[in-house]
């Protein structure tokens, strides 16, 4: 790239055409930078949108094991629930002790009136 081109090789490079050399190229450096930023820019929006692509799945892959595991766990409580269930239908059906010793004196009263025939 040429900044300046003399008409003539022997002449002076004069202050005014060397500004007006540098105010072009400051210019083009301008617009090369502001070009520059702007694809700097897509560059970090297309990274941070991939990123945030990325978190939304893991965040969506998490929800779904999370579920699974809630679902899990409520069918396991509702087992454990039939279990204590069943076990204290069985418990009921089971005489306390106060109810076994009175059977117990009962039937031994009538082994005893048995025994004494």
């Amino acid at each position: 790239m040429i900044i300046m081109k003399k008409v003539d090789s022997n002449a002076p490079v004069t202050n005014e055409r060397f500004d007006k050399a540098m105010e072009l190229q400051n210019k083009r450096l301008s617009a090369a930078m502001i070009e520059q930023n702007k694809r700097l820019d897509e560059a970090v929006e297309a990274i941070v949108n991939g990123m945030d692509e990325i978190a939304k799945g893991i965040l969506e892959h998490e929800d779904r094991e999370h579920e699974k595991i809630r679902q899990e766990i409520k069918t396991q409580g509702m087992h454990i629930r039939d279990e204590i269930n069943g076990l204290k239908a069985d418990i009921s059906t089971v005489p306390t002790r106060s109810e076994f010793e009175e059977i117990k004196s009962r039937l031994q009263k009538v082994e005893n009136a048995l025994v004494q025939q």
